[in-house]
């Protein structure tokens, strides 16, 4: 089972319901508790993903956008949340490539190699549609095109650069004037972060702008902004993250607030979550091991970072739902287990076993267990408000396998 599921366990294991009694509820509509929400951020790479997407699929690929039209259909969900009269920002955040922390380089690598078809329809898509001068809003080229330019990490900046300095342009009159905010957050050509605030009568760049390079956790640094400029308030974070799912536990457990809700998409209703952090980390304590709210989530997050992730390679034959099922076997509330006993029940109880004969596990543990450890480290970082983590595996840990040698452990630097 994918990491993608996680959520899916979680909702076998303390149910749903549409009060969100339990942390959870499924489906399309909006919640009625949705109209308490305030502060809208939203996982602008995740969009950026869906768009090309929709652009390049055989209905759109020979039909003619312009850049507008490109724009709009980024800011769907922009335009959707403030026309309602309880929203007030809307944050738009991308990924800044310069900022990612180096330790999930490995993950990257493996996506370009997988991509490198894409470059060169990319490169063509350049030369033949966007080669004459700079992005207007009224250029024009086949979803196809826009499609190629976007899904392609070597072109795919200029063309962010675009639709975030041009978004508030695109936006209906009405909802700028009626008081709300327009929040932007992406890397500009020096490979510098620019975060902008758009109002009715002004456009203000924010300063110090936010050096955080992947949505996962610098959510958490322009939730802690709108809190200061502002005033607190309920924040909900649009995303298909499950990593996020985790993060938003530990920051509800970390902090004993209950202002952070999710919106995970699915592509049916029954694969739709919307999340009440707080209430979901009181519901994760009954049914998982640990003595407090806290040491539960951070049981169930090391659970599912070494059954595989953008920071673990995980174990040969077990899945998160194998190792999800050992974690709970221990009891609510109770001792959780050791990581060596995690994997071990797990790898007796799966049926996957055959597949790993001649995998030694133990040695593997080592490693998987240093980088569950930098990772929960580097989540819990930004949930206190400490400055970005990052660490260098390749230089202090060598490039072998995932990108770091298995008997080593990582160091974690603050700056």
């Amino acid at each position: 089972m994918p990491k993608s599921d996680l959520k899916s366990l979680i909702a076998e294991t303390v149910g749903t319901d549409e009060k969100l009694n339990s942390g959870l509820s499924t489906g399309f509509d909006y919640p009625s508790w949705s109209n308490d929400i305030r502060y809208i951020l939203q996982d602008g790479s995740v969009v950026l993903r869906k768009v090309a997407f929709s652009l390049g699929s055989a209905r759109s690929v020979d039909t003619e956008f312009t850049g507008e039209d490109v724009i709009r259909m980024m800011l769907s969900d922009a335009i959707r949340w403030l026309s309602m009269p309880h929203t007030l920002v809307f944050g738009f955040v991308m990924d800044k490539p310069s900022f990612v922390t180096v330790a999930k380089l490995p993950e990257q690598r493996k996506r370009d190699k997988s991509g490198s078809a894409d470059e060169e329809l990319a490169e063509l898509a350049m030369t033949e549609f966007f080669s004459e001068g700079p992005l207007e809003l009224s250029t024009k080229a086949p979803g196809g095109a826009w499609a190629a330019v976007l899904n392609c990490r070597a072109t795919r900046q200029p063309f962010v650069r675009y639709i975030m300095r041009n978004a508030a342009l695109c936006l209906p009159d009405i909802i700028l004037a009626s008081g709300k905010m327009l929040l932007t957050d992406f890397e500009n050509e020096e490979g510098e972060a620019e975060t902008f605030r758009f109002t009715r009568d002004k456009v203000t760049r924010i300063e110090p702008s936010n050096k955080i390079g992947e949505f996962d956790v610098a959510f958490l640094h322009h939730r802690r902004y709108l809190s200061d400029i502002i005033g607190p308030a309920p924040c909900l974070v649009l995303t298909i993250d499950t990593d996020l799912l985790l993060i938003s536990c530990l920051y509800a457990a970390t902090t004993g607030k209950s202002d952070l809700f999710m919106y995970l998409a699915g592509k049916r209703p029954d694969t739709t979550f919307w999340v009440d952090s707080g209430a979901l980390v009181a519901s994760l304590h009954a049914k998982a091991p640990g003595e407090t709210p806290l040491e539960s989530v951070r049981g169930v997050v090391n659970c599912s970072l070494l059954s595989g992730s953008d920071f673990n390679s995980g174990f040969v034959g077990i899945g998160h739902r194998t190792m999800y099922k050992t974690l709970l076997s221990n009891g609510g509330c109770g001792s959780i287990p050791s990581d060596r006993s995690l994997v071990r029940e797990s790898r007796s109880s799966t049926r996957s076993v055959k597949r790993a004969r001649g995998f030694d596990w133990e040695a593997h543990l080592a490693g998987e267990r240093a980088r569950a450890q930098f990772t929960m480290a580097y989540w819990q970082s930004h949930i206190s408000g400490a400055g970005d983590v990052f660490v260098d595996p390749f230089e202090a840990h060598g490039d072998a396998g995932p990108g770091w040698r298995r008997d080593e452990a990582l160091t974690i630097v603050e700056c």
